[in-house]
């Protein structure tokens, strides 16, 4: 989600309702404050419960990134140990992984997709280092790279997990339910011709939207698409072009 686009939205749509409730007369007098009252407190504890827990999930999304791109960036400078050419193909590699992350806009591109970076990587390691006499330092950025691969392969494990963790259908629905009873008892009470009331209702109406459109955007991963893979994935092609 481009946060831009969303806050224009909702001052867009904060307009909209409000100019309607100001202007459109609504005939029902009275408002079941039990139906308001209980509705709001069980609306709060569940999206409390699941935006704190997507908080949660987003925090250890953005550590695995940070390890997996960490990883990629210490396996190519472990390959500077090795010839040109051999750096050469492990960078190639690498900046084909990210730039295809940039390409696509979609930062969990790999995790959702079929990537074979890990294995060309592999593949390149057999094919240029078998059967060599290796000096000692050589030999340890060897086990260095095996190592950064064996990681890489356990954290893109843990986010394949993390990206599969979503809000359970019945839950996500019982929230789509609280929120037209909330919508439906706030509409109904009176504002045509009141400023004070048409902007409170305006304000409520819009921030339970907007409340739904986040929990739903961090359940889909796509609230901070921006600042988790694409400032990250052009750190690490930097470091490969030699910028850093």
């Amino acid at each position: 989600m481009k946060n831009s686009n969303f806050k224009y939205g909702i001052i867009l749509l904060y307009i909209i309702i409000f100019v309607f409730f100001y202007y459109y007369p609504i005939q029902i007098k009275t408002v079941n404050n039990i139906f308001l009252t209980i509705s709001t407190f069980l609306f709060t504890i569940f999206t409390g419960f699941f935006i704190s827990r997507q908080g949660s999930r987003y925090t250890k999304i953005r550590e695995i990134v940070a390890n997996f791109d960490g990883e990629m960036s210490a396996l190519y400078r472990y390959a500077g140990y090795f010839s040109k050419d051999f750096s050469e193909k492990i960078g190639s590699i690498i900046k084909k992984h990210y730039q295809t992350i940039l390409d696509h806009n979609a930062w969990d591109y790999h995790f959702v997709n079929k990537s074979e970076t890990i294995t060309n990587i592999h593949e390149v390691m057999q094919n240029s280092l078998k059967d060599q006499n290796l000096p000692s330092l050589t030999n340890q950025a060897v086990t260095n790279i095996f190592r950064s691969l064996g990681n890489l392969q356990m954290l893109r494990k843990q986010m394949i997990m993390l990206h599969q963790e979503h809000i359970p259908k019945f839950e996500m629905g019982f929230i789509y339910f609280l929120s037209c009873i909330l919508l439906i008892n706030v509409s109904i009470i009176p504002s045509y011709g009141v400023i004070l009331d048409s902007v409170l209702k305006a304000s409520f109406i819009v921030s339970l939207i907007a409340v739904v459109i986040i929990l739903k955007s961090l359940d889909n991963l796509k609230f901070f698409e921006g600042t988790i893979g694409s400032s990250s994935a052009n750190d690490v092609i930097e470091i490969i072009n030699g910028n850093k």
